[in-house]
């Protein structure tokens, strides 16, 4: 059952090992609207509501999934804005954090469908006010730290509102803005492009930044066993010029996002 948790935000909570049918079509059904654009549809679906074959479970399912609605004048649930999918976690040094698996928020900025609500008088919450409300679910519940994966074109707003690289925050230069905004802007630079300019140029002047500043913080960047498995082709090679296998495999792992850290102590 949801439960609204705040005008706008409402949290389904799994009790069970797996979701129940009502539950799963309501993940299928909202997983299925382009919130999530360009991520596939399965895949976001596996990683809300697990992947089974038989009863054997390749994907476990998100423990919380928050559901972000608009808010019509009438105090009522409007449309589907977005949702993010958490589960609660203990790292190898036995602290508590939140994982986010996934998240996503339909942004109709600058669009006639915005200039629609407004005059409806319909409020919408974002992206970021969704991360903000897990942030204070986060330091009420004295978690360490929340952990996401963030793709390419994000890295930028997720750095801006106080996401790190390093999982320890104590690190050099984990927290220095002089020494990464040189880096940020730059790939902001390229980020600003990508939907006014041909996506292969995009990706062949974002590359070579990605590689040398930030592949490094792809999970399984220094893991050999993950390195094994990588596409055999990809037309990526070509416009990357990759002709190196290591090169490769880190092409593979950034379809799984960067991973970041929110720590409570240092914001």
């Amino acid at each position: 059952m949801l439960k609204r948790v705040t005008p706008h935000f409402y949290i389904l909570n799994r009790r069970q090992k797996r979701w129940t049918p009502n539950e799963f079509q309501l993940i299928k059904k909202s997983c299925e609207k382009d919130i999530f654009y360009p991520l596939p549809f399965d895949f976001v679906r596996d990683a809300v509501a697990g992947y089974y074959f038989e009863d054997d479970c390749f994907t476990a399912p998100c423990k919380m999934v928050m559901f972000n609605y608009d808010l019509q004048p009438n105090n009522k649930k409007g449309s589907l804005r977005g949702i993010v999918g958490v589960d609660f976690k203990i790292d190898n040094k036995k602290q508590a954090y939140i994982l986010i698996r996934v998240i996503g928020c339909k942004s109709i900025k600058d669009t006639p469908a915005n200039t629609v609500k407004q005059r409806k008088n319909t409020i919408m919450k974002t992206g970021r006010d969704m991360l903000e409300w897990w942030k204070e679910f986060a330091v009420l519940g004295n978690f360490k730290y929340i952990k996401l994966n963030g793709m390419e074109d994000v890295l930028g707003f997720y750095w801006k509102i106080g996401w790190r690289f390093l999982r320890n925050p104590k690190s050099q230069h984990a927290l220095s803005n002089d020494f990464w905004d040189e880096r940020i802007n730059s790939l902001n630079s390229i980020n600003k492009l990508q939907n006014k300019i041909d996506p292969c140029w995009i990706e062949s002047e974002r590359s070579p930044i990605l590689s040398k500043y930030f592949d490094r913080f792809l999970e399984g960047y220094y893991s050999d066993t993950k390195l094994k498995t990588y596409r055999t082709y990809d037309d990526l090679y070509e416009i990357y010029k990759l002709d190196g296998t290591r090169k490769r495999h880190h092409l593979g792992l950034r379809y799984h996002g960067y991973t970041m850290y929110w720590y409570p102590e240092e914001n």
